[in-house]
């Protein structure tokens, strides 16, 4: 793989594999339609299995595991609108830019070469930033000198694609243009998020579900994110907070508890952001120093910290990702639609909050 891109590292924490779930596990997102016996794709009564005094029909087997088929058929719908959306994304652009292009008397081309002149150069100073912060620390890092051309090169194109990315974004405004797609009601995940921390306007129509781990590197960056969503839609959005600890990060639940033990005590936010702020340094010595400094009541803290229902809520949080179909965090659902590469923009936002 080329280094360039293992250098940038992924967009979330991803999940460790997990054994399926067996057809007795608990329910955790509501609102998914039953699959109803003329959606399947074989007979009901056709026999799929068998064995010495026994068998077993394609509606039993569907039934058993119609868990794993309810997720498998969002995803799969999901996954077509996407497709459909970026194919729209993609038709879209290439109607502005012939229509730009065709009233200056250019090409598609000529255009789109024109726009990216000014970005054809990525200096010294650039590449030697972006191969201190993203290539230098690991331990396996080239010479400067041996990957500094591919890094120009890649800093070039970065600059070009952002270029054409802004342009196209222009003549959206220009010509007034929304994207007005419906994701398919039938991939949409439903929550239940009474009790859940939130922040933003309880009244509002857009609602963002995150699911976070507190000793995920990219969670802690998404906090800005969050915040800054909330900032710029403060009467249009509100924001549910979600626990999904990756299990090969020790600290993570702990922190977990230790968060829902403060939203307990009505200071979420404030404990989120000190666990978040201190993230190298988490340990189960610390969250009850933190919890103090944040105002909580330290009595009523460690009470909760050794309350198994305090665990059972974070573990009722993970089990409505694993049905919406979390994959790694951070994970963001908008108005039940997952949301790809990382945490929402306010320019994400923007067509549904002039929709609303």
């Amino acid at each position: 793989m080329l280094l360039l891109f293992v250098a940038l590292g992924l967009a979330g924490c991803p999940k460790a594999a997990e054994p399926v779930r067996g057809e007795n596990a608990a329910p955790a997102a509501k609102g998914i339609q039953a699959q109803k016996a003329g959606d399947l794709r074989l007979p009901a009564d056709q026999v799929v299995a068998s064995w010495n005094g026994g068998k077993l029909t394609y509606g039993e087997f569907v039934e058993k595991r119609k868990k794993s088929f309810k997720r498998l058929e969002r995803e799969q719908q999901m996954a077509r609108f996407k497709l459909e959306e970026q194919e729209l994304e993609g038709f879209l652009a290439e109607m502005l830019i012939t229509e730009a292009a065709k009233a200056k008397g250019q090409t598609d081309q000529e255009y789109i070469e024109a726009l990216n002149k000014a970005q054809s150069v990525a200096s010294d100073e650039d590449v030697q930033k972006f191969y201190d912060e993203n290539v230098k620390p690991r331990p396996d890092a080239p010479p400067f000198d041996m990957i500094k051309e591919r890094i120009r090169q890649f800093l070039v194109s970065q600059k070009a694609q952002e270029t054409v990315r802004n342009e196209i974004e222009r003549l959206k405004k220009e010509k007034g243009l929304n994207s007005e797609l419906p994701a398919p009601e039938a991939a949409k995940a439903s929550f239940e998020l009474a009790g859940r921390p939130m922040k933003g306007n309880p009244d509002a129509k857009i609602t963002v579900v995150e699911f976070s781990d507190f000793q995920c590197p990219y969670c802690a960056r998404a906090k800005d994110s969050v915040e800054e969503l909330v900032k710029a839609y403060p009467n249009d959005v509100k924001v549910y907070f979600l626990h999904f600890p990756l299990s090969f990060h020790e600290q993570a639940l702990p922190a977990a508890m230790a968060a829902q033990c403060a939203n307990q005590q009505g200071k979420f936010w404030e404990l989120h952001d000190k666990i978040f702020d201190n993230q190298r340094a988490l340990g189960a010595d610390k969250y009850a120093g933190w919890a103090q400094e944040v105002g909580l009541d330290a009595a009523k803290f460690d009470t909760c910290m050794k309350d198994p229902e305090t665990e059972k809520m974070v573990k009722a949080d993970m089990e409505q990702g694993e049905e919406a179909g979390v994959q790694g965090t951070p994970s963001f659902y908008i108005n039940g639609v997952a949301h790809p590469n990382g945490p929402p923009s306010p320019a994400d936002i923007a067509p549904l909050v002039k929709g609303s």
